[in-house]
C-alpha cells in the first residue's frame, strides 16, 4: 500500500530532511508540507494522511500541541521529530510513540519507517487511530509530569483522619479498588477515597507507568514481564503481585521493554 505522508517543521532544513528520506521510499506519498502546526491542523483533516511528521519545537502551536489539539478520527500515525529535547525522547520511547532525533540517517528512518508499515496494516482503522491518539496523549502527559517542578515528591495521605507523608518513589503500584485506590508503599498500602487520574497526576513520569485503566506500576520495581494472549503481558512486582495489562496499552509494555533492552547494550 502506499503510505500518504504529512510533513510539518517551521524550517525548510527539516522538512527538506524528512522529505529526502521519504522520496527514498516508493511508498511513501508526500500530499502535505507546512510550515506551522495551524497549518499542518487542516491539511491533516483534509487530506487524512496515514503518517504525520512532526517537528516537536514550533511556534505558536508546537508538534506535540498539535498532536493532541487532533480528534481521535483525525489522528494518523504520528512520528515526532526533535533534535535535543532529552526528556521527550524518554516519553516517547515510553509510550511506543514513533521519533526521529535530529540528524537522523537513512537506516534509522527506514527502521521507524517499517514500525509506521505495521501499525498502519492494510488501512488506518478508527481502532488504530484511537490507539494512535492515546499514546499520543500518554506521552504528553508525561512530557509534562518531566517539565513540572518536583520540589516536595511525597504523597500527602489522609486515612480515617491520620495523615502520612508517603515518598513516591517507594510506591510500588497504585490499584484501584471500586470507589477507592489502594497506594502500595514498603510494607503498608493505603486505601484511600480518590480517582487514579488524581493519583496519578502526583506520580513522576517515566518511573510511573499506567499499564491498565485501573493499575498503575512502579517501573523501578518490576521484577519480570511475560508475554500474555491478545496482546496483553502479565507484569509481576517486586512484592510478587502480579497484574495483567490491559490490551489498549501494550504500546506502553512494548516501550518499556525497549528502553530496558537499551538500558542493557
Amino acid at each position: 500500500m502506499t503510505l500518504r505522508a504529512v510533513i510539518v517543521d517551521d524550517e525548510a532544513a527539516g522538512r527538506k530532511a524528512v522529505h529526502d528520506h521519504c522520496s527514498a521510499h516508493p511508498d511513501v506519498e508526500i500530499v502535505a508540507e507546512c510550515a506551522s502546526g495551524l497549518d499542518a491542523m487542516e491539511e491533516i483533516r483534509a487530506r487524512r494522511p496515514h503518517v504525520a511528521f512532526l517537528d516537536v519545537r514550533m511556534k505558536p502551536l508546537s508538534g506535540i500541541e498539535l498532536a493532541a489539539q487532533l480528534s481521535a478520527e483525525d489522528t494518523p500515525v504520528i512520528v515526532f521529530v526533535t533534535a535535543f529535547d532529552h526528556y521527550a525522547v524518554r516519553a516517547f520511547e515510553l509510550n511506543a510513540v514513533d521519533y526521529l532525533l535530529k540528524p537522523f540517517d537513512a537506516e534509522r528512518f527506514a527502521t521507524m519507517l517499517a514500525r509506521v508499515r505495521s501499525r498502519v496494516g492494510e488501512r488506518l482503522t478508527p481502532d488504530v487511530r484511537r490507539e494512535v491518539k492515546d499514546l499520543v496523549l500518554a506521552a504528553v502527559r508525561d512530557l509534562q509530569s518531566a517539565a513540572r517542578p518536583s520540589e516536595d515528591e511525597r504523597l500527602i495521605i489522609e486515612v480515617a483522619g491520620h495523615v502520612s507523608f508517603v515518598n513516591a518513589v517507594d510506591v510500588e503500584y497504585v490499584a484501584v479498588d471500586r470507589n477507592y485506590v489502594i497506594i502500595a508503599a514498603g510494607q503498608r498500602s493505603y486505601k484511600v477515597r480518590a480517582t487514579l487520574g488524581a493519583i496519578e497526576e502526583r506520580l513522576i513520569m517515566p518511573r510511573f507507568v499506567r499499564i491498565h485503566r485501573s493499575v498503575i506500576v512502579n517501573t523501578a520495581m518490576i521484577r519480570s514481564i511475560e508475554k500474555w494472549f491478545h496482546g496483553e503481558y502479565v507484569i509481576e512486582m517486586g512484592s510478587g503481585r502480579r497484574f495483567t495489562s490491559g490490551r489498549t496499552y501494550r504500546r506502553r509494555i512494548q516501550g518499556l521493554l525497549l528502553r530496558r533492552r537499551a538500558w542493557q547494550e
